[in-house]
């Protein structure tokens, strides 16, 4: 190989390992690191609302959270305040998400009892964990 080729090859690799490093070496198959938030109200979304918000709704990083139905709602609390959050999940017409996985959200495929089925201390627990969510 030419000494010019050799050179400008041997650079290429050390910039890339250099990027690499930089980057930590991730591994593409890794799990992603589960958003932080209030463990309380990662436990209404997951299991205490039924159906579990997670049957139609996903946050990535967080098992069982791949719901294909409803927004995916990994940086909900960056887009969003509490007092919208709440009013979703208490009235969910109020507002149809434009973005659903299939496109906009049909209304009424959100349950509409959330308020009643769900504890105040519930409500306050999942809209605080979403609200974290950036």
């Amino acid at each position: 190989m030419h000494k010019g080729k050799l050179a400008v090859l041997s650079f290429a690799l050390m910039a890339m390992a250099l990027v690499l490093a930089a980057c930590g070496g991730a591994d593409p198959t890794a799990t992603p690191t589960p958003p932080t938030g209030d463990p309380a109200g990662l436990q209404v979304f997951l299991r205490d609302a039924s159906p579990t918000c997670a049957t139609c709704h996903a946050i990535d990083g967080v098992e069982f959270a791949v719901g294909q139905i409803g927004p995916n709602l990994t940086h909900i609390g960056s887009r969003s305040d509490a007092d919208f959050i709440r009013e979703s999940i208490v009235n969910p017409n109020a507002v149809i998400s434009e973005d659903c996985p299939a496109g906009a959200c049909p209304a009424s495929v959100m349950p509409q009892n959330f308020a009643d089925t769900l504890t105040a201390e519930q409500l306050d627990d999942v809209v605080s964990y979403l609200a974290s969510l950036n």
